[in-house]
């Protein structure tokens, strides 16, 4: 029952900041660089001057910081750019991982007054756990929260053996060429943004959105360009310049405009409780295993040498080339110094390692 209760209150909580965030924005001071802003996205007027106040945007504050209670505001100035003229009431899917990035995505885009869908996806099996690396059930729950606290519907659905083709058997197979491939490259061009986009169009909606941290330019003749986002240490356009401009022509990031710390103010402002969530990094599928351990799942591991970059001596035997990647810690018995792996000479099955992490070869 008190459960019940204190969702009720949160819900009510985070509907009066929908209906408010305007005025809150209005009030918010505007950040010390200026961008191509997102508040086109919340508020028309053109100025953004009044003060903003609370230590909380006294610091530079990153991702790990704390929220606590701290008087709402946010770093926004608005400028001449302002995404695609949509009505209200336009159908937006927004990819909800439980996570608060999405979570504030949906918000943003319901206080604009588009009818908005959340959207689980699960792209791997745990049948192939074992280790129960991936919190997919955690985040499902987490997701179901948000989009009740929201008044957003949910619905779910699973692309595993695209994911598995498109993406798993071509990162195992680079991992067996000696490279070190990105998984999430691949799952946004082949998953998040052309499997995923055709799905939401089966629902109705016209506009997919996430949380990335990047933004994009829609051009009168209808090109888009992607740009870097506002927030340099968690710009995301890395991952997503792969993307075929075509995909994203009805695609929205509404966080491309924001800071993290910004985005896990306005989250617990909101009351949404994954306002302090950890951010998910690493690959999902490996979790917090050994990557040595995890591919030796799947790719046969051939031992092989190490072999300093310095006159090629010989230092001993590793467990197989696809179980490292440049810049790693190179784990060698009976060696006092650190020693760093800068390459591989895939041919003959050796792994190039220096001594010490400030070493030439690294940079």
């Amino acid at each position: 029952m008190l459960r019940a209760i204190n969702s009720f209150r949160a819900s009510q909580k985070c509907g009066a900041l929908i209906a408010s965030l305007p005025n809150l924005l209005a009030r918010s001071r505007p950040s010390s660089i200026i961008h191509e802003g997102f508040a086109a996205w919340i508020v028309r007027p053109r100025s953004l001057r009044t003060q903003g106040h609370g230590p909380f945007f006294e610091q530079n504050a990153s991702d790990s910081h704390a929220v606590g209670q701290q008087p709402y505001s946010t770093l926004l100035q608005q400028a001449p750019w302002e995404p695609p003229d949509l009505p209200k009431g336009t159908h937006v899917a927004v990819g909800i991982s439980g996570g608060v990035d999405s979570a504030v995505t949906a918000l943003l885009l319901k206080q604009k007054g588009y009818k908005v869908t959340g959207v689980f996806m699960k792209n791997w099996d745990e049948a192939e756990e074992r280790a129960g690396a991936c919190q997919s059930e955690r985040d499902r729950q987490d997701a179901r929260e948000i989009c009740a606290l929201l008044g957003i519907p949910l619905r779910e659905t699973e692309f595993v053996q695209d994911y598995w083709h498109k993406v798993f058997e071509q990162f195992l197979t680079d991992c067996a060429k000696g490279l070190t491939p990105n998984p999430d490259l691949a799952c946004n061009r082949h998953i998040k943004f052309d499997a995923l986009l055709d799905w939401t169009r089966t629902l109705g909606a016209e506009w997919l959105a996430t949380g990335h941290y990047a933004r994009l330019r829609h051009t009168r003749g209808g090109e888009v360009q992607l740009l870097q986002g506002v927030d340099t240490a968690k710009d995301q356009t890395y991952f997503l310049a792969s993307v075929g401009g075509k995909a994203l022509r009805n695609v929205l990031f509404p966080l491309g405009h924001l800071h993290k710390h910004e985005v896990r103010a306005i989250a617990a402002a909101a009351g949404i409780s994954q306002a302090t969530k950890k951010s998910s990094v690493g690959i999902c599928f490996v979790g917090k295993r050994p990557f040595a351990e995890f591919v030796a799942q799947y790719i046969e591991m051939a031992p092989g040498r190490f072999r300093d970059v310095e006159g090629g001596g010989d230092k001993g035997p590793h467990k197989g080339i696809a179980a490292y990647t440049s810049g790693q810690r190179a784990r060698i018995g009976g060696q006092h110094e650190r020693w760093y792996v800068v390459g591989k000479h895939v041919g003959a099955n050796e792994v190039v390692i220096c001594r010490g992490g400030r070493h030439p070869s690294l940079f």
